[in-house]
């Protein structure tokens, strides 16, 4: 909706830069979208382009799939999980904060040795 208004404004006469300052767009932006209309016609202006935008990181499946991981292997540590579902370790972490599934943390073997909690 919005390319088509400042479009419009363009191909009225107003100057790139003035149509896209009150957008709250890159003048580059607006020049682009503009070329592209006379270039391809308005049709071209419906769709995104292939790799546009930002990646889908958590759809359902996986959000489902990570939460099934935490709750069939307690031991496993976000990343075993990560790695197991093939998300990101920041994309698990939050899914099992938003799910509060507690998931069991590692600590290094030197804090593990007996009397090295004492030391602290």
């Amino acid at each position: 909706m919005m390319r088509s208004r400042f479009l419009l404004r363009v191909l009225g006469g107003e100057p790139i830069a003035v149509v896209a300052r009150e957008f709250g767009v890159a003048r580059e932006t607006v020049r682009r979208w503009h070329d592209r209309l006379l270039r391809e016609g308005p049709d071209s202006l419906l769709h995104e382009r292939p790799g546009r935008g930002r990646r889908p990181g958590r759809t359902p499946s996986v959000v489902a799939a990570v939460v099934a991981a935490a709750t069939q292997h307690p031991t496993w540590t976000l990343r075993q999980i990560a790695a197991h579902v093939g998300t990101s370790l920041a994309t698990t972490q939050r899914i099992c904060r938003e799910h509060e599934h507690r998931v069991q943390r590692r600590l290094a073997p030197e804090a593990t040795a007996p009397g090295a909690m004492a030391d602290l």
